[in-house]
């Protein structure tokens, strides 16, 4: 479901630098999961300009497609790529390189977070409402993996 609300100022000060927006924007996030890969679209337009109700024409809406592979048990690759519908200028630039910085500051806590579970691996983990994303991908794919070993358990 999308999230258009008024945004907040950090969100603002990226789109604004992005698109030049003058004031409030109305801004989304769809997000489509799947266990190899991650589509996401974001989206902002200059606040009452119809987003609400899917005008979004007038919008700066960034589409990002983010591929996870898995390496080893606690390392996987992850390539991602970022397109735009606003082609004219530094736009398409500054989107990614602003992309590209955030990503950096993820893979920097990502990478301490892996070091902790390392660290103490039994340790159970304590999510807060923000990772309601994470924890549900988690029981998603522990699903899959009990579904193949029971399909497996049927087999033999």
């Amino acid at each position: 479901m999308p999230d258009c609300g008024p945004s907040a100022p950090g969100a603002l000060k990226t789109y604004v630098a992005a698109a030049g927006f003058f004031g409030l924007v109305d801004r989304w996030q769809e997000i489509e999961f799947h266990p190899t890969f991650i589509r996401i679209h974001t989206g902002a337009c200059d606040e009452g300009m119809g987003a609400y109700d899917g005008d979004r024409s007038h919008a700066l809406s960034p589409l990002g497609f983010h591929g996870i592979t898995p390496e080893t048990v606690s390392t996987t690759h992850y390539f991602w790529s970022m397109a735009t519908n606003i082609t004219q200028g530094d736009i398409p630039d500054l989107v990614f390189e602003q992309t590209a910085r955030t990503f950096k500051e993820d893979q920097i806590v990502l990478e301490m977070q892996q070091r902790r579970i390392a660290r103490e691996p039994g340790r159970p983990m304590l999510d807060i409402a923000s990772d309601v994303g994470g924890r549900q991908t988690r029981q998603f794919i522990q699903r899959l993996f009990r579904v193949q070993r029971e399909e497996e358990t049927a087999a033999v």
